[in-house]
């Protein structure tokens, strides 16, 4: 962070905080000591090639992957502990229309529910098997 930028957000609320944040599957670290603050009113790109762990690090502020290691403090909630809380209040918006194609089409429809407040009995029931 430049001397500009910090200068620019003293004062401003952190929204969304980061620290020492780790995932890994198995041995292999694909998300590796994040750190990162944003503050209310920023807008924050991760920009890298495929597999540099963007998506990874967002479904861990989100509270959908838990993270191995490190804190994550989301709008005063801490996460995963607290992410149904958070997602009521923050606003997510895909890039695209997609599913995890880690998830089965259950787990997927589950997620998306959970996105609109409905939970997971409700989801279930209506899940046609």
């Amino acid at each position: 962070m430049t001397e500009e930028t910090a200068a620019a957000t003293v004062g401003r609320e952190v929204i969304a905080s980061a620290r020492g944040l780790v995932k890994r599957y198995g041995a292999t670290a694909v998300v590796a000591g994040v750190d990162l603050d944003i503050h209310r009113g920023e807008c924050l790109a991760l920009l890298g090639p495929n597999g540099a762990g963007k998506t990874t690090t967002l479904r861990l502020l989100l509270g959908l992957t838990p993270p191995s290691a490190g804190t994550i403090d989301v709008l005063g909630h801490p996460v995963p502990a607290e992410a149904r809380a958070m997602r009521a209040r923050a606003g997510i918006v895909p890039q695209f229309d997609s599913l995890d194609p880690d998830f089965t089409v259950s787990e997927n429809l589950l997620t998306y529910g959970s996105y609109f407040g409905l939970s997971r009995r409700r989801v279930t029931e209506r899940l046609d098997y």
